[in-house]
């Protein structure tokens, strides 16, 4: 994940008449089961999407050896899961059980993982286990950047709209890091810092998205934007 540098992010979200050019094409098709992988600096993502009803994803762990079953079979490709070298991930093996599906993913030592659902998938991220010496703070702080958080802590978002295109814009102080990403039906908007988000300018009834909701965290700020098909992302 990208976290580009801007002192005004800005996205554009338009309506088009075909499919939109940023959908993410399912390795199996419905009603199977679509593994993907993603990697991050801090992290690792492995998804499963499936076609026809999420069977609902059971977990247990034993040590660094994490089990990740499903209630239903398939026969998805496995080959960029077994192919990309995913940080924290030693191996995965898949078991085909009567009537369901097993994936079996041993962390590294260090590594750690959680799991849960997002965006009509199921999901495993993975990321280095918190140690006593990482939770203890710097002795020697490094030099901090200059803050981008507005006086008022309040990130105003400006919507802009040009024949068939939806640009929004977040007015941070200061530049900060910024991702853009799209999973599933929603777009996701993550700043590096945290903010109150206001989106009370977004345009009502717009034909390029049904809503948008603001999250925010320790380090982060963050807006979901659930489009509506068929939409592309810039």
């Amino acid at each position: 994940m990208r976290w580009p540098r801007a002192a005004i992010a800005a996205i554009a979200v338009t309506a088009v008449a075909t499919a939109p050019v940023v959908a993410e094409t399912p390795i199996d098709a419905p009603p199977g089961l679509a593994v993907r992988v993603g990697q991050a600096d801090q992290f690792s993502r492995i998804e499963f999407r499936w076609g026809g009803g999420d069977p609902g994803m059971g977990v247990k762990r034993d040590g660094q050896v994490l089990r990740v079953s499903f209630s239903r079979d398939a026969k998805p490709d496995l080959s960029t899961l077994k192919s990309v070298p995913l940080k924290w991930v030693k191996s995965v093996d898949v078991q085909h059980t009567k009537g369901g599906l097993i994936f079996v993913i041993t962390l590294t030592d260090d590594g750690d993982a959680q799991t849960g659902q997002a965006d009509g998938a199921d999901f495993v991220n993975v990321f280095a286990k918190e140690t006593a010496q990482a939770a203890m703070p710097a002795q020697t702080p490094s030099p901090s950047r200059p803050d981008p958080v507005p006086f008022n802590g309040v990130v105003t978002m400006r919507p802009a709209m040009d024949g068939a295109q939806l640009r929004l814009d977040f007015d941070w102080r200061n530049p900060c890091g910024a991702a853009v990403f799209r999973r599933g039906d929603a777009i996701w908007i993550v700043f590096d810092a945290a903010a109150k988000l206001d989106l009370s300018q977004a345009p009502k009834n717009a034909v390029q998205f049904a809503s948008m909701q603001a999250f925010a965290g320790q380090g982060y700020s963050a807006v979901r934007i659930a489009t509506r098909p068929p939409v592309a992302l810039a």
